[in-house]
């Protein structure tokens, strides 16, 4: 369903900073000042991945670099996308995007602004002005699924008319300002990366004694253990089983218990929001039944970096059990934590993944995993070790903390700049500058007449 949104409630709503437009501005409706046009229906049956045909923009391109299809149908010239063009995602969180792709084909729910007359109205400015008014029709409106928006509500849309040669001046000092944030926001992320790289590096040294013991090196080939480190495979520390199958024979039952599976253990823990229930008999549910301590891993997955990801479960469920898509693993004989983060480094690593089976999804196994190796320290030096590990990871958390607040702040200014410019407070008046009252009547006076409907006579 396309819900749609009036003009005078888009306009009740200046409210909004960014919304609200300098006294000394006008509003024009969108469609008077650019072109809206819809994408067609192409037919499904034309599409193709190789590349035959022009690429064909559909609604999950739109802010993306090319487009993932191509259609080999036959088309309107009316539905050609150039390089330059503003696009709107119809669906979803409404975003503006402009293509900056090869020539391509406008899909349905996709919708593309050109403007009419650059003498009335800036592209970029439009680029700029646009986003605001779609978040808050996004907010305006309710459905239950997906969210639609139409082109007569994009077109109606009453958005700000300043003067020509202060759109110009305004469309500058943004770009100035985001050009900054841009550049900031890019060295932020080059150094998150370089945290990500240090976070393994101090896994990878925290198994060979080197996080402890800064002094001891290692041979260029391979990895040396200390003089009183050993290496083990995690069947001789801990016990290795895989969960029970889920099968329709154990959908219903007399005993129904809380299980565990893949999508319940996450990098940051185990996750309880979607816990499913199965029919677990006496003899089963002592087998399968997870207790305090007990660590957790996602037996296989589609990326290397995801096989083996652990968890350490802390009895927050009682009687539950785990399925066959994790594997868990009850530490005898040595530090729990310490086998925890050195499941989590081998996960992280890849090396997991690596020891995996299969292709497409690679699966661990509870033979693989018992036959995965694991340098052992005495017991007093891998609790050292965790401790270790630990302590850098928090500095590391607490790091990127710092960054991800940076870079909320870095959004909350580019939305400043947009609410100071569009309340003309960004740039200074021109006393030379043609008055929007004179731009609004030339518009209006070269406005083509649309059509009025007529009732039909009886």
């Amino acid at each position: 369903m396309t819900l749609r949104i009036s003009p005078e409630e888009i306009a009740s709503r200046s409210a909004s900073p960014l919304l609200a437009v300098a006294h000394w501005w006008e509003r024009c409706r969108l469609g008077d000042v650019a072109e809206v046009a819809n994408g067609a229906a192409f037919k499904s049956k034309e599409f193709n991945t190789n590349g035959d045909g022009l690429p064909l923009i559909r609604i999950r391109d739109v802010g993306q670099p090319e487009a993932s299809t191509h259609y080999s149908g036959e088309y309107k010239t009316d539905y050609l996308v150039q390089s330059g063009d503003l696009l709107i995602g119809m669906d979803g969180d409404f975003r503006i995007a402009r293509w900056n792709g090869v020539q391509s084909l406008l899909n349905q729910r996709v919708c593309r602004l050109r403007v009419g007359s650059s003498r009335f109205y800036s592209d970029r400015f439009l680029e700029h002005v646009l986003q605001p008014y779609l978040d808050e029709i996004h907010k305006a409106t309710s459905a239950v699924t997906v969210k639609h928006l139409s082109s007569r509500t994009v077109q109606d849309l009453p958005i700000p008319l300043p003067p020509r040669a202060e759109q110009e001046r305004i469309v500058s000092a943004i770009e100035e300002h985001f050009s900054r944030l841009d550049f900031a926001e890019t060295a932020l992320e080059a150094t998150r990366s370089k945290l990500q790289t240090l976070r393994r590096s101090v896994l990878a040294a925290a198994f060979y004694g080197r996080l402890t013991n800064p002094s001891h090196t290692t041979n260029a080939d391979c990895e040396q253990l200390p003089g009183d480190w050993r290496l083990a495979s995690i069947a001789d520390v801990a016990e290795v089983h895989l969960g029970r199958q889920r099968s329709p024979q154990h959908h219903t039952g007399e005993q129904m218990r809380p299980y565990l599976r893949a999508a319940n253990v996450t990098w940051d823990g185990i996750n309880l929001e979607d816990v499913k229930t199965m029919n677990f008999h006496d003899a089963d549910f002592d087998r399968f039944r997870l207790t305090r301590g007990d660590i957790l891993l996602n037996e296989a997955s589609g990326s290397p970096n995801e096989v083996g990801k652990p968890a350490v479960w802390g009895g927050e469920i009682e009687d539950c059990c785990f399925q066959n898509t994790l594997l868990r693993l009850r530490p005898r004989d040595l530090n729990g934590d310490y086998l925890y983060w050195y499941c989590y480094s081998s996960a992280l690593s890849g090396r997991f993944g690596e020891a995996g089976r299969g292709v497409n999804i690679r699966h661990l196994g509870k033979r693989g995993l018992s036959q995965f190796p694991i340098p052992l320290g005495p017991r007093a030096e891998q609790e050292r070790v965790v401790d270790a590990i630990e302590e850098s990871l928090s500095r590391l958390d607490a790091a990127e903390a710092t960054f991800d607040a940076v870079r909320s702040k870095m959004g909350a200014f580019r939305r400043s700049v947009l609410a100071e410019a569009f309340a003309g407070r960004l740039v200074p008046q021109n006393s030379d500058d043609e008055p929007a009252a004179a731009l609004l009547a030339r518009i209006a006076a070269e406005r083509p007449v649309r059509p009025t409907s007529r009732k039909r006579s009886k």
